[in-house]
């Protein structure tokens, strides 16, 4: 069955003025709107192959409460409005803070790898070797000779922290690894022909618009993102030399620039030049596959405080007024060939390991 854009409103009640305890009018207003639009559909799908699907919904609870205002004329005049305010407040929103480039690079990070399914460069493992060997050495020669190590500490608490630091990061650990990823490649054939994997990214954002009164406005946001595809290798020897190590020589490059890890920290170069390649698929043919995009936006604003500015006119005034808007949605599109990521965008992304590895670089660097 096909969905079919709509836009109604759900709910009638009145909104009643009082002055001194007493009905003064009234005026129908809407309690609650709900509107679906953009929809793609497709009724006559075969329930397997993913045909392109789309939607955005949004359902508003309008603002809904009480004011209260005196006003000091003559005899004084207490009002009183109490029901739905659909027509006199809006329902703004907190501003987004969801970066989806960032999500649909990183499912795409997670569907070359299931490809892949090996985590060996032997290209830039080879090209760094001597640093690597001269750090592992430095880390060994220390165990040997501990007693000097220790007086050593003792003397540049700060340089020796900071190069045994380093060492582990980027010597020890790293080496570990290739061994370990050498060990587990033996034991893959890289005949998988169906992957699907996911991605998603959960914020929650708050603003506060001041005024008479003022809206405190909340608002949780999800977005995910889901590829499946369907593939099959058709050169083996092509598809296990790409899964040993990168045929492309800028992110080789790239690799061996000093501190571009550093650098990828925050713009990730690196990890961009890497799902191009792997989006080549080397040695592989696409058959079929799609990418779904889904959101949902929840948002809940309360207006509470004075309606207008004390006066003498207006000695006293107060409101509760509270409304929420949900949007949800989805998007899915058929994929003619292995995706293409976004370009990077700036991020910020630094955990206690970096902020370690951060400080030990800097004391290296300027002693």
């Amino acid at each position: 069955m096909s969905m079919v854009p709509y836009n109604r409103d759900v709910g009638l009640e009145y909104r009643v003025l009082y002055m001194n305890g007493m009905p003064w009018s009234n005026v129908l207003q809407v309690l609650e709107s709900q509107v679906l639009t953009g929809v793609i559909s497709n009724p006559n799908g075969d329930k397997k192959t993913p045909n392109d699907h789309r939607y955005d919904r949004v359902v508003t609870r309008h603002p809904y409460g009480w004011t209260e205002t005196l006003e000091n004329w003559g005899d004084g005049y207490l009002w009183r409005d109490v029901g739905s305010f659909s027509g006199s407040y809006g329902t703004p929103e907190a501003p987004s803070s969801i970066n989806s480039n960032m999500v649909y690079n990183k499912v795409l990070e997670k569907l070359y790898k299931a490809i892949r399914n090996s985590d060996l460069n032997l290209a830039v493992d080879l090209a760094e070797r001597k640093d690597t060997i001269r750090m592992v050495a430095n880390a060994v020669k220390g165990i040997r000779r501990f007693k000097y190590f220790a007086l050593k500490a003792l003397e540049h608490p700060t340089k020796t922290l900071s190069d045994a630091w380093l060492s582990y990061t980027y010597g020890w650990k790293p080496t570990l690894q290739t061994m370990y990823a050498l060990a587990q490649h033996v034991l893959i054939n890289g005949q998988y022909h169906q992957v699907k994997v996911r991605s998603g990214q959960k914020t929650l954002d708050r603003q506060i618009i001041s005024g008479f009164p003022a809206c405190n406005i909340m608002t949780s946001r999800s977005y995910r993102e889901e590829i499946g595809i369907t593939y099959s290798v058709n050169d083996p020897s092509l598809f296990e030399a790409s899964r040993l190590s990168s045929l492309n020589p800028v992110l080789i490059g790239w690799e061996l620039v000093p501190y571009s890890f550093v650098f990828d920290w925050i713009v990730d170069i690196g990890g961009y030049l890497q799902l191009v390649e792997s989006s080549l698929a080397s040695g592989l043919d696409f058959h079929e596959g799609y990418r779904t995009t889904t959101y949902l936006h929840n948002t809940v604003g309360v207006w509470s405080g004075p309606v207008l500015p004390a006066s003498s006119y207006y000695p006293y005034s107060d409101s509760k007024v509270e409304y929420s808007v949900r949007r949800s949605g989805l998007n899915r599109t058929r994929l003619t060939s292995f995706p293409a990521p976004s370009r990077p965008t700036v991020r910020v992304d630094l955990g206690s390991s970096r902020i370690l590895s951060a400080a030990a670089l800097l004391r290296q660097r300027f002693r």
